[in-house]
C-alpha cells in the first residue's frame, strides 16, 4: 500500500507541475518493473530517493544515471550518497544525518562501519555520486570538441544503449533503453561550455513504453503496443556535468577513444 501511494503522489506531483493527467492501469506491474523509470519523469528520481526514502530505486539493476545527479545541489548529493550507506545500517555520527534518516521506518543504525556490506551495485553508485560532489572544471575542452555521437556501452549490446548526441549548433540528445522493461527515456535541449562544465538545458523528455498510460497525449504508437509520452519544459531543466580528456583505452577487448562525462567514461560513436 505504502508503494503504491508513493506512485499515485509521484503522478499527482508531475501533474501539479505540468498540467497533465495520466491514468495509470496495473499499477502492480508498474511498482515491479517501471518505477524506477517513471519516478525519473521530470527529473525526480534523486528526491524521491532522499527524502521518500524508496530504497527500490537505489536497489535496481541499473545503477544511477548522469540525469539523475547532474541537476542535483551538493546537498542533496551528500544525502543520496549516505542513503546507500544508512540502508546497511551504518550509525552516522551527523546529527544532522541522524535526524534525515530517523524518518524511515526502514533505517536501523545498527554499525560503525558497513563497508563490508555494500553490494557492487552500490560502489558503483557511491563513485558516480562522488564524481559530482568532487568535480573539477576542465577549461581544455570546448563544445566543438564533443560534438557527435557518444556512448555509454561498447560494443552496443542489443536491448540496451545509453548515448548522448551533441550538434554543432549545440543541440543535445540524451538517451537510456532497456528490452526489460521495455522502456526508453530520451532528454533533449541545447548544451554549452561553461567554466569548464558541460551545461546542458533540457527542454524535453520523451518516454516511449508499453500499455500503462491511457491518456489521449500520449497517442503515437512507437512499435507494437509501445506508446511515446512528451513532457516539454516551459524553464529549461538546467544540469551540470564534468568533463574528462580524450583518451584510448581498452574495453574487453575493443580498443576505444573516448571521455568520462559525467560520472561515466563514453566512447566516441561509429
Amino acid at each position: 500500500m505504502k508503494r503504491i501511494l508513493v506512485v499515485f503522489l509521484l503522478f499527482w506531483q508531475i501533474g501539479v507541475l505540468y498540467a497533465q493527467t495520466t491514468a495509470i492501469v496495473n499499477t502492480g506491474e508498474i511498482i515491479s518493473s517501471y518505477i524506477d523509470f517513471y519516478s525519473n519523469i521530470g527529473f525526480s528520481k534523486g528526491d524521491i530517493i532522499i527524502y521518500n526514502g524508496l530504497l527500490r530505486l537505489l536497489d535496481n539493476s541499473n545503477s544511477l544515471h548522469d540525469m539523475d545527479l547532474a541537476l542535483l545541489s551538493k546537498e542533496k548529493l551528500r544525502l543520496l550518497r549516505n542513503t546507500i550507506y544508512a540502508k546497511h545500517g551504518l550509525i552516522f555520527n551527523s546529527a544532522d544525518l541522524q535526524r534525515h534518516f530517523s524518518q524511515f521506518d526502514w533505517y536501523k543504525p545498527l554499525f560503525r562501519n558497513v563497508d563490508d556490506k555494500l553490494s557492487p551495485m552500490d560502489e558503483i553508485n557511491l563513485r558516480a555520486i562522488q564524481a559530482y560532489e568532487n568535480m573539477v572544471p576542465n577549461y581544455n575542452v570546448r563544445v566543438g570538441d564533443l560534438t557527435g555521437l557518444w556512448l555509454g556501452s561498447y560494443p552496443v549490446a542489443a536491448g540496451y544503449l545509453n548515448s548522448m548526441t551533441i550538434s554543432e549548433d549545440g543541440a543535445i540528445e540524451i538517451g537510456y533503453n532497456e528490452m526489460s522493461p521495455k522502456v526508453a527515456l530520451h532528454s533533449s535541449g541545447s548544451c554549452r561550455i561553461e567554466n569548464g562544465f558541460l551545461v546542458i538545458d533540457i527542454t524535453k523528455q520523451r518516454v516511449h513504453f508499453g500499455e500503462y498510460f491511457t491518456d489521449e497525449w500520449l497517442s503515437k504508437p512507437m512499435a507494437g503496443d509501445s506508446k511515446i509520452a512528451t513532457l516539454t519544459y516551459n524553464k529549461p531543466v538546467r544540469m551540470v556535468l564534468p568533463i574528462g580528456e580524450l583518451e584510448d583505452t581498452k574495453i574487453r577487448e575493443y580498443e576505444v577513444r573516448g571521455r568520462i562525462i559525467g560520472a561515466y567514461f563514453m566512447v566516441v560513436g561509429k
